[in-house]
């Protein structure tokens, strides 16, 4: 189980990942948080669907990198050592904002929704929070690593990988035959695979990037890209008749979401995205980024007069590219100050 920590690691190229991964989750839900007709023509069919599937990666990239980056971690602290060190600094600041997001949702309902608010809306309102806006991945997070520290004997067991992919498996079906709530964000087993997998590359990372190294880009490239075409084509066949046709799981987008992996750890962003500053700002723009889609972004399209809904498909480009910039743009400069004062833990920056 151990790893040879006499090698110096930089890990200034899997803070590269988690910042290139934190953008397409925001350009994601900037994309899903309001109405589209993608039946408008096919194009436009084919351009929605695109814009989601190639920034579909960013959640199980971000549960690889949580593995990667764990196995170091267990040599130097002791599980409930590290448990409450996550929680610390992971728990406290989601448990914050998540009161923020509940506290606008209560004030916006009060003001604008006078004559059906009640109780029993609010708290579906908030069970809505917790299960299917962008804070599950937390509560998912947490669940993973600590169903991981408590076989942390088997961490690097390929036996034990096995049946976590099997509950992987069964939830990538799943999205197609619906035995069970097929949400990807309800999918509590879903997920731990790729921690132990995210695991397995950091211990075995100097035999890959040999390996890597002698892969070049235009297969990794075209896989990739086979990959899209296939959750896109997946996606297309789940559209209007299952739930959630742009679940994490499907099959197709986790290999998309493995090559995509794959493919940055041999282009090893760093430069590209430094000024980012990925490991200081990354998790409060995760933290911040939803509430402005949520409460800020309907003004802001009311006031310009965008109805979503009409875009033609070259408006939802430019729609999409504007309001990435703008969310993503506006939570950094929210993280950057909060970061820059004492209550800076409240968006996961250490003191």
């Amino acid at each position: 189980m151990s790893i040879d920590l006499k090698r110096q690691f930089n890990f200034d190229f899997i803070d590269g990942i988690r910042a290139v991964a934190m953008v397409c989750i925001v350009a994601e839900h900037c994309i899903t948080a309001y109405d589209f007709d993608p039946q408008k023509d096919i194009i436009s069919y084919f351009t929605y669907f695109s814009i989601i599937q190639f920034t579909k990666f960013g959640t199980i990239i971000f549960f690889l990198v949580a593995g990667f980056l764990m196995g170091d971690k267990f040599e130097k602290y002791s599980p409930a050592q590290y448990y409450k060190r996550r929680l610390t600094t992971i728990a406290v600041p989601w448990l914050f904002w998540t009161c923020i997001y509940i506290l606008g949702l209560w004030i916006t309902m009060r003001w604008t929704s006078k004559y059906y608010y009640n109780n029993r809306i609010i708290l579906e309102e908030i069970e809505k929070i917790f299960l299917y806006s962008n804070y599950w991945f937390v509560i998912n997070y947490l669940f993973s690593i600590g169903i991981l520290l408590i076989f942390r004997s088997k961490l690097y067991d390929y036996r034990f990988g096995g049946i976590l992919a099997f509950f992987t498996f069964f939830y990538a079906l799943n999205v197609h035959f619906e035995w069970i709530p097929s949400n990807h964000t309800t999918a509590v087993l879903g997920f731990i695979f790729f921690v132990w997998m995210g695991a397995q590359f950091r211990k075995h990372w100097w035999y890959i990037e040999k390996k890597l190294y002698r892969i070049s880009y235009l297969p990794l490239l075209g896989l990739t890209l086979c990959f899209a075409v296939l959750g896109i084509m997946e996606s297309s066949a789940l559209y209007g008749i299952k739930g959630n046709p742009f679940n994490t799981l499907r099959i197709s987008n986790i290999l998309f979401s493995l090559s995509v992996f794959l493919l940055l750890l041999r282009m090893r962003p760093v430069g590209i995205v430094k000024f980012l500053q990925p490991r200081r700002m990354t998790y409060g723009i995760y933290l911040t980024h939803y509430l402005l889609i949520v409460f800020l972004l309907p003004r802001l399209i009311l006031y310009f007069n965008i109805s979503v809904y009409d875009l033609k498909y070259w408006q939802l480009v430019v729609y999409t590219c504007c309001v990435l910039i703008y969310i993503y743009g506006l939570s950094f400069f929210i993280v950057y100050l909060i970061g820059n004062t004492k209550a800076r833990t409240l968006v996961g920056i250490k003191k």
